[in-house]
């Protein structure tokens, strides 16, 4: 800590630690700003500036995040023959949602490309995610992700690059897909200061992107919103 204005951070003390892993990728060890509880972030990209929340002062390029105005589902026509579908994440409390969604973008995916928006998603139910695969084949697929798409997000990426004619674009995704918490059991260390979240659910196949990553065909500039640079691919694609 350079300077502190905060009540129980000194100057003088260790905010985290990063240490390096592999390409742009760390394991982040750091203290939560309020109750100082120390917690470890696997494979967090430093590109832009940015660590986590962290980044560079003055730099105020946002593009590799989804429009704040979206909601937790969209679907909507940018351009002649150019459809977007945005997913929050797909999470299973959101499920109630999903069923008229699936059903809305069934009867209205008529356009040869869509613009399938993964960035920032932080995974969920396949069983929310998949159905939609069905609906894009024969499409022209745009897949955009950023560094915080993870755990389903990123399975479901791998699938939708398996479309004919999808291409991959924007940042790499994080890195931790191959495995999961279908019941989330905790239980606490013998000291009683620490407790530990094992996982239950093996997703092996995909232990080749783990700490990696699922890197993108085309890398995006962070100079220019990411929607612009993806319909300049999609006409020159054309």
């Amino acid at each position: 800590m350079l300077e502190s204005n905060v009540r129980n951070w000194e100057t003088g003390e260790i905010r985290f630690y990063a240490t390096h892993t592999t390409g742009n990728k760390y394991n982040v060890f750091d203290y939560n700003i309020t109750t100082r509880s120390p917690s470890m972030k696997k494979s967090i990209s430093f590109e832009n500036g940015r660590l986590l929340s962290y980044k560079k002062v003055n730099n105020t390029l946002n593009h590799e995040f989804a429009p704040k105005e979206n909601k937790f589902l969209e679907f909507k026509e940018l351009i002649e023959n150019v459809q977007y579908l945005y997913f929050k994440n797909f999470f299973n409390k959101k499920r109630k949602v999903f069923k008229p969604f699936y059903k809305e973008v069934k009867s209205k995916l008529t356009a040869k490309n869509i613009i399938v928006d993964l960035r920032s998603n932080g995974g969920g139910n396949k069983k929310l995610s998949d159905p939609f695969l069905k609906l894009l084949k024969g499409k022209n697929v745009f897949i955009i992700t950023n560094s915080f798409t993870a755990s389903n997000a990123e399975q479901f990426t791998v699938k939708l690059k398996k479309i004919k004619n999808a291409i991959h674009l924007g940042q790499v995704t994080m890195g931790g897909l191959s495995y999961g918490m279908n019941y989330g059991y905790d239980y606490p260390t013998p000291s009683g200061f620490f407790r530990i979240l094992p996982t239950d659910m093996n997703f092996h196949k995909y232990y080749k992107y783990e700490g990696k990553g699922v890197a993108p065909d085309i890398a995006l500039s962070f100079d220019k919103d990411w929607i612009e640079q993806t319909l300049e691919i999609i006409k020159n694609n054309n």
